[in-house]
């Protein structure tokens, strides 16, 4: 995108601001009662021949149900398959003001608009992953919106459920994520819009969001993008106890899963698709610092055998495939099963024979 385009498109959100600041957008909440308001259809043309694989609690968008209030006003920029929704401070803090007080600025929109799409093609061809909009749990979905808020902080959140919103005139389904007016794309140190992104890949598949799962494997992304390979643990867990431990926290066991990586991949680096090393921030810096990073072959491996096991436990507990309650979703009863699934995957990227004695008594731990 060149600078004219991205002026063009500050100037496009500044408009929607001021002509639709009144503009409803509402959010649905599929995690609600289903039964109820079952009269209040939304035209389902545009949904023609998709499935809805996700179960029953998961399909409230296509019925317009579940509505939370309104503060966002949606703007598509060039890209149909990410989209933008852009806060300002006035709707932040609820005030009256004639005058658009801009959240984010069209640099910032466009360098975290091209490192999402960059994450996502790496993801796709590099880590062999399908694209969350491809996976049966969200083949309602459409495209992927991108919320920005006055956080007054960086930080990211990924949501797991199907929405839609009345900006959208199509009345589309989407899948989504929030990030705060402090992230940037263009930085040496994060790779927050990514990370995010991450788990919208991770949701679209497993079921489990422990957070020594969910967060560390997230913040493992970072390595892809930033210089260097990732910090690791000097060894792997070699005790149950040691094990736990680790799975007592959330991103800091990135560490364990980078040293894992390490004994699984012997070869530090990745290749880049040449059309993806040559993809530039505004700045010129480039959105792979370089491709230094243990277990690229491997993730695929990993994500197949944790979706599997998901599919298990649901079966199982006899829950539906993509509606466990939250709260079970990072219960700790689901780490043997989550062991169990990684056990098997380092068995299938590994042969016994090859394994070291590090890696051997890792996989020996039982919970």
């Amino acid at each position: 995108m060149t600078t004219y385009q991205g002026l063009a498109l500050f100037v496009v959100v500044s408009i929607g601001y001021l002509l639709l600041s009144a503009n409803e957008v509402s959010l649905l909440d599929s995690g609600r009662d289903n039964n109820d308001n079952k009269n209040k259809g939304i035209a389902l043309s545009s949904m023609a021949n998709r499935n809805d694989m996700s179960g029953e609690n998961h399909s409230a968008c296509l019925e317009g149900k579940h509505l939370l209030k309104p503060f966002r006003y949606a703007n598509q920029p060039a890209s149909d398959y990410f989209r933008f929704s852009i806060k300002t401070k006035a709707q932040a803090s609820q005030e009256v003001s004639t005058k658009v007080q801009q959240t984010v600025s069209a640099t910032q929109t466009i360098d975290i608009q091209r490192q999402l799409e960059a994450a996502d093609e790496l993801y796709q061809q590099v880590l062999q992953l399908k694209s969350p909009l491809e996976q049966p749990r969200y083949q309602l979905a459409q495209y992927i919106n991108i919320e920005i808020s006055p956080a007054d902080k960086a930080y990211g959140r990924a949501f797991d459920e199907v929405h839609t919103s009345r900006a959208d005139p199509e009345n589309k389904c989407f899948i989504r994520l929030a990030l705060g007016n402090e992230v940037y794309g263009d930085s040496r140190t994060l790779a927050t819009p990514a990370h995010e992104l991450f788990h919208l890949y991770q949701n679209s598949q497993i079921m489990f969001k422990n957070g020594w799962l969910l967060e560390g494997l997230a913040r493992w992304t970072q390595s892809l993008f930033i210089e260097g390979t990732g910090e690791a643990s000097r060894s792997l867990p070699q005790t149950r106890a040691e094990l736990r431990k680790v799975m007592a926290t959330n991103y800091g066991a990135s560490k364990m899963w980078t040293r894992l990586f390490q004994q699984i991949d012997k070869n530090d680096e990745f290749i880049i698709p040449q059309a993806l090393a040559q993809q530039r921030y505004l700045s010129g810096a480039p959105i792979f610092a370089d491709n230094k990073a243990y277990g690229t072959e491997f993730i695929p491996i990993l994500f197949a055998e944790l979706a599997a096991e998901s599919l298990n436990v649901s079966k199982i507990k006899g829950w539906p495939p993509y509606g466990w309650r939250e709260k079970m979703q990072s219960d700790e009863t689901l780490n043997p099963y989550i062991w169990q699934a990684v056990k098997r995957a380092v068995n299938k990227a590994v042969p016994i024979a090859e394994q070291s004695n590090e890696l051997e008594t890792f996989l020996a731990i039982e919970l």
